[in-house]
């Protein structure tokens, strides 16, 4: 039989190699730079398509290749938790820092992938369940703000964030829904971001171990650190500082109801989720008891 040291480093190797698609620390500059591409393109490669399947490639590696339960308390797991909270405080200050628009969501979409691994990472049936439900609720969450950000940037020409001041009042559609996309990716109550943060928060809370409670202090920053740079983008929007609003006497409005649609679909799934999560997270807590 193969020592338990050599599985941990095996597992290490395939934990991270699989992880640079989910954009783990540091093997995540791909994914803000990918934020060149054209704005749906963007939405569904760093909203569901390539990144999701990093994280759903770590799930099966460590669910179904490894055990669990031979993994539970060891010095890999503890290294992958570890590795996790720090990319979660690490990009949220990145995404805080970020002046480009879409690659602001992009440093937001690095840390959010790594609550997924987070949760996955747990090795318990509720931290799988909570990973697997941010990865359906994020992905629902940032495509409705990618595709903010994109009838953004084609209405105006602009891409930074510091071009958005007073914008709010020439596209009020627009950035209503943004700012509900927005909440529901703080974790606010009523938005399905509030869900799988919650369920996240209750499976580290269980496993109590040091390193999970890191994990919940790095969620908690998070948060904050998420509210700073998404809301400070609807406060530019609707109220700008004086002096600073780019758009007085401006003829930009509202992207045309082609580009909105889409917007409120997604922002529609997010209110519907996040009032009625039950049938997914029965789906998903079942899925994670193996039962499916």
């Amino acid at each position: 039989g193969v020592s338990m040291g050599v599985l941990q480093l095996i597992y290490l190797f395939g934990f991270f190699g699989l992880g640079i698609k989910a954009a783990i620390f540091p093997f995540h500059k791909w994914l803000p730079m990918a934020s060149v591409a054209p704005t749906p393109v963007t939405a569904l490669l760093h909203a569901v398509a390539v990144v999701n399947s990093g994280v759903f490639a770590v799930t099966r590696l460590t669910y179904y290749v490894f055990d669990p339960q031979i993994l539970k308390g060891t010095a890999a797991q503890n290294i992958c938790l570890a590795v996790v909270s720090f990319n979660i405080v690490f990009a949220a200050v990145q995404a805080v820092r970020e002046r480009h628009f879409k690659r602001r969501l992009a440093y937001s979409t690095v840390a959010n992938l790594s609550y997924m691994l987070y949760g996955i990472m747990l090795l318990s049936d509720a931290g799988l369940q909570a990973g697997m439900s941010h990865m359906v609720f994020h992905g629902v969450t940032k495509i409705a703000l990618f595709m903010c950000a994109g009838a953004f940037m084609h209405v105006t020409g602009d891409k930074y964030i510091y071009e958005i001041n007073g914008v709010g009042k020439r596209m009020p559609v627009t950035f209503a829904l943004y700012t509900i996309g927005s909440l529901s990716l703080i974790g606010i109550p009523l938005f399905c971001g509030f869900v799988s943060k919650w369920a996240l928060f209750t499976a580290g809370g269980e496993d109590g171990s040091p390193f999970a409670i890191a994990g919940i202090v790095a969620l908690i920053i998070g948060a904050f650190l998420t509210a700073l740079y998404t809301l400070s983008v609807t406060f530019r929007a609707y109220m700008p500082m004086n002096g600073t609003d780019r758009y007085a006497g401006s003829r930009v409005s509202d992207a045309n109801w082609k580009m909105l649609l889409p917007i409120g679909v997604f922002t529609a799934a997010v209110l519907v989720f996040g009032i009625y999560p039950a049938p997914i997270m029965e789906f998903l807590s079942r899925i994670a008891a193996g039962v499916i």
